[in-house]
């Protein structure tokens, strides 16, 4: 094959790649999943449960379920196989993106009360070239669940929840709760915040009010809290009905001060080396607290972090760099730090500066033993050769020198006056 022709041929299997990859990463989903999936099983009844498949060429939708069927009434009138009352409304099964629905059609007759879920497959198919399927390319699955409701009184406590407050106010809490029976029930919802050894603090009790068969429903309580100190609190429901109770919780109850808190930070430094100082600080005001930095100074060095905001409840991480100090010797010490913040005050509707000193204790630790410079014998021995080589090649360097050095001419001795003849 041609050069040409063969990077043509690489980057078209390339492209080919690329696109399937990204298919797969994408993958099927649900457009518009229905916001309710808890289906209340009546008798002869139909219930339509429409949504939509998408990010799919051939797309097959189908309904399974892993609950066994109740052997005893396979082929009877009581028969408990959810599935043979289900039928999926697909008008185009096998193609792209569409509408779909799963229709459950109930029978006249009573079922066993429980939970029966039903799991909506979507699943996108791959063909070859000559139309035949080889793999399916990609899945999703959507759990419904019916619910055969029973002929008991029977509640089910969902939640409890409390809106945070600031210290001094009431809370607003709240029990939200549905119902598992047949009958229509009277209920009276109570709640209670707790302290950690479980003894009662505050409790307050709703009117009572009906809840119809199979329907859901909240009830706010409001709870006297403002002589509770801040800090979080343990809050339970209780539900009466029929003669009967159902618990709930634990749901927490949030009570701020405006206080910021240093829950973490970095306990240890190491003797004359450029250390980090990382910390936590934490908001305990049920608001958000804006423009909060730290100055922080350790020996004689101060430095100060960025100014960050914090939200309601939320922790913000600090840091920030100490030089080399030889003055901070090992041993115990303190990190002085000064949270500075601003909130708003709702009276002069204006933020406000507040600050918050903490004293942080840390450990100077002593460098390790193979940081600490030392003498050693091998060291004394290593410089003596060193001495002695450095010796050696300086008298090897002055006798050559002397070597290549011509011989200096010898004065001649001064010649004898001639002597004057006899006369």
């Amino acid at each position: 094959m041609p050069g040409d022709a063969r990077a043509t041929f690489f980057f078209a299997t390339l492209l080919l790649g690329i696109l399937l990859i990204s298919q797969a990463v994408m993958g099927v989903g649900f457009g518009n999943p229905p916001s309710n999936r808890e289906i209340i099983f009546r008798q002869g009844t139909d219930v339509r449960v429409p949504f939509f498949v998408i990010h799919g060429e051939h797309l097959q939708v189908s309904a399974s379920t892993l609950q066994a069927a109740d052997p005893t009434t396979l082929g009877t009138a009581n028969d408990d196989n959810m599935l043979q009352y289900i039928t999926i409304d697909d008008a185009a099964p096998g193609t792209g993106p569409r509408e779909v629905a799963v229709v459950f059609r109930f029978p006249d007759h009573e079922m066993h009360p429980g939970t029966y879920p039903i799991d909506i497959v979507a699943t996108d198919y791959s063909s070859a070239p000559g139309g035949a399927t080889i793999t399916a390319v990609a899945s999703v699955k959507l759990r419904l669940t019916v619910w055969v409701l029973s002929p008991d009184p029977v509640i089910e406590v969902l939640g409890v929840s409390a809106t945070p407050i600031a210290e001094g106010m009431d809370a607003n809490a709240t029990v939200a709760y549905v119902s598992r029976t047949v009958q229509d029930l009277a209920v009276v919802a109570s709640i209670r915040v707790v302290d950690v050894n479980g003894t009662v603090l505050v409790s307050s009790t709703a009117p009572s009010r009906m809840l119809p068969s199979g329907q859901s429903a909240t009830e706010n309580i409001i709870l006297p809290t403002e002589r509770l100190p801040g800090g979080d609190y343990d809050m339970y429901a209780t539900l009466a009905y029929a003669g009967r109770t159902a618990e709930g919780g634990p749901g927490v109850l949030k009570i701020g001060t405006l206080h910021v808190a240093i829950p973490t930070h970095t306990t240890e430094f190491t003797y004359n080396t450029t250390n980090k100082f990382r910390f936590t600080v934490e908001n305990q005001w049920n608001r958000a607290l804006h423009e909060v930095y730290a100055t922080v100074r350790s020996g004689t060095q101060e430095k100060k972090t960025a100014s960050l905001d914090i939200p309601p409840f939320g922790t913000t991480e600090y840091e920030v760099y100490f030089d080399r100090d030889e003055q901070a010797m090992p041993g115990s010490a303190t990190v002085n730090t000064v949270v500075t913040f601003r909130d708003y005050n709702t009276v002069t509707e204006q933020y406000e500066p507040r600050e918050e000193p903490f004293a942080l204790p840390i450990t100077i630790l002593a460098p390790s033993v193979e940081e600490r410079p030392s003498i050693t014998l091998t060291g004394v021995l290593l410089w003596g050769l060193g001495f002695a080589v450095l010796a050696l090649l300086i008298a090897l360097v002055i006798l050559l020198r002397r070597r290549k050095e011509p011989p200096v001419a010898q004065p001649l001795p001064p010649s004898a006056p001639p002597q004057q003849p006899p006369g």
